[in-house]
C-alpha cells in the first residue's frame, strides 16, 4: 500500500511547521454530537441481517471491510482491530447469509458513547445497511446506560454526514485537519 503517514492534530500550532517539514492537508474530521438515543421513523423496510458482538474468529473478516471501505491511509489491520476490541464498550458486525458486511466499535466514558469506527462493504452501501447498523448501535448504547452520542468523520465523507443527520447528530463546528507526508 500507501507509503504515507498520517497526522491528525488536536492543537494549532504544529499546523505551522507540517507544511515546511513536507506535509499537506488531505481532509478535515468534522465533529457530531446527539444529545439523545431516539431514533428516526424509517418509513421503509430495512435489510434483515444478523448484527451481534464480534468474536475473536471476525477480524481477518474485519480487516478485509477495511481494505475495501477504506483508503490506506484510514484502515485499521486487524491487529489494530484487536487491539481496538478490548476498549470498546460495544464492537458489533453485520452479517448478511454466513458474509461479514460491517462493523461498529465504540468506546464510552459516563454517560457518553463515542462512535469510533463504523463500515460497511461498498456493495451494502446506499441500501439501508447503515442505517440497520447505526439502529442496533444506538440500541446497544441504550442497554449499556448511555444516554448521548459523538463521533468524528471526514468533512468529504457525505453519505455518513447524511446518515448521521437523519438520526439527528449535529456538527459541532468542531474540525480538525489531517496532514499527511509521502514516505
Amino acid at each position: 500500500g500507501d507509503q504515507r503517514v498520517g497526522w491528525l492534530t488536536a492543537e494549532k500550532w504544529p499546523n505551522a511547521y507540517l507544511d515546511d517539514l513536507g506535509f499537506e492537508q488531505v481532509s478535515e474530521i468534522e465533529s457530531f454530537f446527539k444529545p439523545d438515543l431516539l431514533m428516526p421513523d424509517e418509513g421503509r423496510q430495512l435489510p434483515e441481517v444478523e448484527i451481534r458482538p464480534v468474536a475473536a474468529t471476525d477480524f481477518a473478516s474485519l480487516a478485509a471491510v477495511e481494505a475495501a471501505t477504506f483508503a490506506p491511509l484510514w484502515r485499521h489491520s486487524e491487529e489494530t482491530l484487536r487491539l481496538a476490541w478490548r476498549e470498546c464498550v460495544t464492537f458489533d458486525v453485520m452479517v448478511e447469509n454466513g458474509r461479514l458486511i460491517g462493523f461498529q466499535f465504540s468506546t464510552g466514558a459516563r454517560d457518553t458513547a463515542h462512535l469510533v469506527r463504523m463500515a460497511l462493504a461498498p456493495d451494502y452501501q446506499g441500501r439501508g445497511y447503515g442505517s440497520a447498523l447505526l439502529r442496533a448501535t444506538l440500541d446497544g448504547y441504550r442497554r449499556n446506560h448511555l444516554k448521548n452520542v459523538t463521533l468524528n468523520t471526514q468533512v468529504e465523507n457525505l453519505a455518513a454526514r447524511q446518515l448521521y443527520r437523519k438520526y439527528g447528530f449535529s456538527g459541532t463546528g468542531h474540525k480538525l485537519p489531517i496532514w499527511a507526508i509521502s514516505l
